[in-house]
């Protein structure tokens, strides 16, 4: 259905940057990452032609590439994307949106990834936040969070041994 509504919206079109935003996303969700970078390469190419890299569309995909290069194991080139993505956000949003937290929270699973867990702590620090003012601590959301400080501690003090 995606291969047809891109056939119907036309090579280039803002309809398509979606589309390929789309079929990235269900590429990733199958553990198809290799498939899913080129989808998100192109939903970034195309939403370019139509917004400047500072607008919140093109954030969303750039953010969405990283997560698959965090998938691929490409934790330092998936970390520019995410530090880009989020000053988008705090800039359209404020530095207290939700989706602020999402980010931050990506961008700590990346630091983490990196075992960088002082730079992941301070992050899920920040998301904790957010989410605790948003949502509250007994939200799942939040405890989600909670859970991952919990285990970046771990590690750091595993790796300090």
């Amino acid at each position: 259905m995606y291969q047809r509504a891109l056939t119907i919206a036309g090579d280039g079109s803002m309809e398509s940057a979606s589309i390929h935003y789309n079929l990235s996303g269900l590429e990733q969700a199958r553990g198809r990452f290799e498939r899913a970078e080129l989808y998100a390469r192109k939903a970034c190419e195309t939403r370019l032609k139509h917004r400047t890299t500072e607008h919140p569309d093109y954030a969303t995909d750039e953010s969405l590439l990283a997560s698959i290069l965090d998938s691929l194991g490409r934790y330092n080139e998936s970390e520019t994307l995410y530090w880009h993505a989020l000053s988008v956000f705090e800039h359209t949003l404020g530095a207290d949106h939700f989706e602020i937290a999402i980010h931050l929270n990506n961008m700590a699973a990346n630091c983490y990834g990196r075992r960088d867990f002082a730079a992941a702590e301070a992050l899920y620090r920040r998301a904790l936040e957010i989410k605790a003012k948003k949502l509250g601590q007994n939200h799942p959301s939040y405890e989600v969070t909670a859970k991952n400080l919990a285990m970046v501690r771990r590690a750091a003090r595993q790796a300090h041994r």
